[in-house]
């Protein structure tokens, strides 16, 4: 029987968010939204202002999900200026 070895997750398509962590990307769209929710909750838990914390992962969210487009090679433009 043939092993098969582990692809390095700096082989797979991947972004990163702010605080560096890589998050691969999935073919799935509704699971890798669920990937970025769980990973902006964490960003959650660092704020102990329950008001910035909300804008916080609201924050890491949309940042991520425009790294999801730029990977689709179809970012759409921000909604405000940045």
């Amino acid at each position: 029987m043939r092993k098969e070895k582990a692809i390095p997750i700096k082989r797979l398509p991947h972004i990163r968010c702010k605080c560096g962590v890589k998050l691969v990307l999935l073919d799935d769209l509704d699971e890798m939204g669920l990937v970025i929710q769980a990973h902006s909750s964490e960003h959650r838990k660092l704020c102990s202002n329950p008001w910035k914390a909300e804008e916080e992962s609201n924050r890491v969210q949309d940042l991520l999900i425009r790294e999801v487009f730029k990977m689709l090679g179809s970012a759409p433009e921000p909604l405000t200026p940045q």
